[in-house]
């Protein structure tokens, strides 16, 4: 799939497609989505938060270890889409612990960086 064609697609696609095309390149690996966003009631991000839920953790773990990194980690975004201030120091945080994490925008950026981590 070319970016030109993702160039639209919302975030929940994005991830939907990746995850169909993990299981089909990687079906021995381990991979799941954190399901973090979306709008939720005051009352049941507060139980959230209380029982562990954190604030940036990205879209996508990839966990499989390679090399000196423990794992993969990938936020998703759109096209025009930005980490928030969570998101980037969550990022910084997981780098500074021996995971590989990434922003990336299309399908094709997030199946490029899972290929380059898990493929050398």
């Amino acid at each position: 799939m070319s970016s030109v064609a993702s160039e639209n697609f919302k975030e929940f696609d994005i991830q939907c497609i990746y995850k169909q095309w993990f299981d089909i390149q990687y079906p021995l690996c381990l991979m799941w989505h954190t399901p973090n966003g979306g709008y939720r009631r005051k009352f049941e991000g507060l139980r959230l938060k209380r029982s562990g839920v954190v604030a940036g953790v990205p879209d996508i773990f990839v966990a499989e270890p390679k090399g000196e990194k423990s794992g993969l980690f990938i936020e998703l975004k759109t096209k025009k889409g930005k980490p928030t201030k969570s998101q980037q120091s969550m990022l910084d945080a997981l780098n500074s612990r021996g995971y590989k994490a990434v922003v990336c925008h299309s399908i094709d950026e997030a199946m490029g960086e899972t290929k380059k981590y898990l493929d050398s």
